[in-house]
């Protein structure tokens, strides 16, 4: 069998340096475009609901929103109905952000599927969607 770890490394290595390198004039790189495009797709979102959304330590949620509110991309607001929990909010940087995220993220797509047929694509999509799946419930088996 192919040695699907590597290769899936390799790619998300690459993903991740193409994406660093057409963030870089926003001050963003692919860590920080990741909590952009949660928080402007759920605006609002719990900083502690980030931590599942993103798979992430909350140290590392803690320190990457410091990051984004210092500069102007997040607005941190206490929840109404909770003091204690954080909701996060984009400022028009962060949506103008997303716009050139999503931008990065089509042509990189758009590069390493150059070559494929549009079955290819498909078919390339329906197998990541599979090894998500057996992944996800691999770590989380249901009850």
């Amino acid at each position: 069998m192919q040695d699907l770890h590597r290769w899936n490394t390799v790619l998300h290595r690459y993903a991740t340096k193409f994406l660093d390198k057409e963030l870089e004039t926003l001050g963003l790189n692919y860590s920080y475009a990741q909590y952009i495009l949660h928080i402007c797709i759920i605006e609002g979102i719990e900083q502690e609901k980030l931590t599942s959304h993103l798979n992430v330590h909350r140290s590392s949620v803690t320190r990457a929103i410091s990051y984004l509110i210092e500069n102007g991309f997040v607005i941190k607001k206490n929840c109404l109905a909770d003091k204690r929990t954080n909701q996060l909010f984009p400022t028009k940087k962060a949506q103008d952000a997303y716009i050139c995220i999503q931008q990065a993220k089509e042509k990189w797509n758009n590069i390493i599927s150059s070559n494929f047929t549009q079955e290819e694509i498909t078919q390339f999509f329906t197998l990541l969607q599979k090894a998500k799946n057996n992944a996800y419930e691999y770590l989380y088996p249901s009850k």
